[in-house]
């Protein structure tokens, strides 16, 4: 459900938000209130190199060190929320992850999701004004195919859940939110790119993945509103490149299937 009938506070608390949005896409390390790099955590078949987070609204840590595993890097955030009561307050929170996307020798990348789940409560007496919601804007840069430099290729996908007090009622529910990028498709529109590498087809070698979270939560003087993010995947999809030997037995085997066939219509035509 989309914001409804918002007050004046709400509305500039609205715009707060879109403003920390924009400026957190482009923010430095020195510009942010928090900041950590937590380093390289190397996966199955991919490496998340400089796994970093900053926030523009909080001086403590949103996500936490992550852990890896098989192809999948997870946060379990402590204290990741927004929270108002009364007043006709609001509250916003907002968290950047950045990562270096590096597949392992003899693999490519295929795909990358980020899945969030969390929960909110909304209580007490109030309009539609009442309300919290959870977004995620998150993009992807492509730098490698084949392990071959290319000119970036730049995709960005965005999820947004919002509730309020009318349509959803007191009470406490879950949320989730969920991006993915199919690296293929990406490719498949972009061959002008490949080809100007010299590339006709091939498997994302590394990218950079940086997604900006953010909570709102707005409140009347007679309710509350509270959400949290409580999990955050990063699930990267990997196939197996191909060896030489390999696709070269294939080409073999494709030309041996298509000269027998000739050969039985040939033969065909001359009986």
């Amino acid at each position: 459900m989309r914001f409804q009938n918002l007050t004046r506070r709400a509305l500039v608390c609205a715009f707060t938000t879109l403003v920390v949005l924009g400026f957190s896409c482009v923010a430095s390390a020195g510009s942010y209130k928090y900041y950590r790099d937590y380093g390289n955590f190397v996966g199955a078949d991919i490496t998340f190199q400089d796994v970093r987070e900053g926030s523009l609204t909080s001086d403590t840590a949103l996500y936490g060190a992550p852990s890896v595993a098989m192809n999948s890097l997870s946060f379990v955030p402590d204290g990741f929320g927004a929270f108002t009561m009364g007043k006709l307050g609001c509250d916003m929170v907002d968290g950047q992850l950045t990562t270096d996307l590096t597949a392992n020798d003899g693999y490519g990348i295929t795909s990358v999701a980020i899945h969030e789940y969390g929960d909110y409560t909304l209580s007490g007496v109030g309009s539609t004004t009442t309300q919290v919601s959870a977004t995620v804007s998150a993009l992807l840069r492509i730098s490698e195919v084949n392990g071959i430099a290319i000119n970036p290729i730049t995709t960005t996908l965005r999820d947004n859940a919002s509730y309020n007090l009318v349509s959803d009622g007191n009470g406490t529910d879950s949320w989730s939110l969920s991006v993915v990028f199919d690296t293929d498709d990406i490719l498949a529109a972009e061959r002008d790119v490949l080809a100007a590498a010299g590339i006709t087809d091939g498997l994302v070698t590394q990218a950079t993945l940086t997604f900006d979270n953010s909570l709102f939560a707005v409140s009347e003087l007679t309710s509350s509103a509270f959400i949290a993010k409580k999990l955050v995947d990063i699930e990267v999809g990997a196939q197996q490149v191909p060896e030489p030997s390999t696709l070269a037995l294939v080409s073999i085997g494709a030309l041996f299937l298509l000269g027998r066939t000739w050969h039985k219509r040939r033969s065909a035509q001359v009986a």
